[in-house]
């Protein structure tokens, strides 16, 4: 007998208001961000989530693979978007990824300047490429008048699921518009799974991950509340649909498990 059930009600979607630019809960947003972006962070990272292991070793190999492909030997310009305290960047320096010119963007100056700080801190000033830094708010901000564009690779890590589903859709089509010919384009984010009482599922992991780790219990609870208020976890299909509509010429979900999902795209 058929499943007479429609799909929002097998699964619902996750209806989260997230944060509008300029209010007082983009600024508790953002008050998260700085009191966890420092040098600690991976290591915060790794205390909520087995997944988190995959993540730099699976984008950075998503941003080898590709640009292997389509532009071999090339020193590349690329863009870390929302780049928090630079540990993308530093994960590509660190792995001798060719670069001839970094540019950190993000909504917090103080975020980028810790950022480099950490970079030149951890891989010395011979190591480290020339780094352009981007101040400015992705929901509501266009990065085709705020950046000079022309990008051989824009990466983007842990960030879009901050950001409602429309304003996703229009992020793609700028990037788009910013990668120069050929430009790829490589993304991870959190996505739905497909569970049930999903949502509450993955904060009870990640509070009785913390705990089993000795975390401060005020730190548990704030995991929750970051991931109840600020995140709007998106359907995998959605992240196909969105690059489609931006006119990406290859795009494919290249990593997934649990909730984290990397694309690489390629104009």
């Amino acid at each position: 007998m058929p499943l007479r059930i429609s799909r929002p009600e097998l699964f619902p979607d996750d209806t989260n208001p997230l944060p509008a630019s300029g209010s007082s809960e983009q600024a508790a947003l953002l008050d998260d961000e700085l009191e966890i972006g420092n040098e600690g962070y991976l290591e915060r990272l790794q205390q909520l989530s087995d997944v988190t292991d995959n993540i730099y070793p699976e984008l950075l190999g998503a941003i080898r693979n590709t640009v292997a492909q389509v532009m071999p030997g090339k020193r590349l310009r690329i863009l870390d978007l929302c780049s928090g305290v630079g540990v993308v960047s530093l994960k590509m320096i660190e792995a001798d990824l060719p670069i001839e010119t970094l540019t950190l963007a993000d909504l917090s100056p103080e975020l980028l300047r810790r950022a480099q700080t950490i970079i030149g801190k951890r891989v010395g000033a011979g190591r480290t490429p020339p780094i352009d830094t981007i101040s400015l708010d992705l929901l509501v901000e266009d990065l085709r008048e705020r950046t000079p564009g022309g990008y051989d690779l824009v990466v983007t890590c842990n960030a879009f699921q901050h950001f409602p589903r429309e304003r996703q859709a229009e992020l793609f089509r700028q990037i788009h518009d910013i990668l120069g010919p050929s430009g790829v384009f490589v993304f991870e984010s959190h996505f739905k799974p497909i569970r049930p009482a999903w949502k509450q599922s993955l904060v009870d992991e990640y509070q009785a991950k913390l705990r089993r780790t000795g975390a401060p219990e005020q730190f548990v609870l704030d995991a929750a509340d970051h991931i109840n208020n600020f995140h709007n976890y998106v359907n995998l299909r959605e992240g196909y649909e969105w690059l489609e509509a931006a006119q990406f010429g290859f795009y494919e979900c290249v990593f997934r498990k649990d909730e984290i999902g990397i694309f690489t795209a390629v104009k």
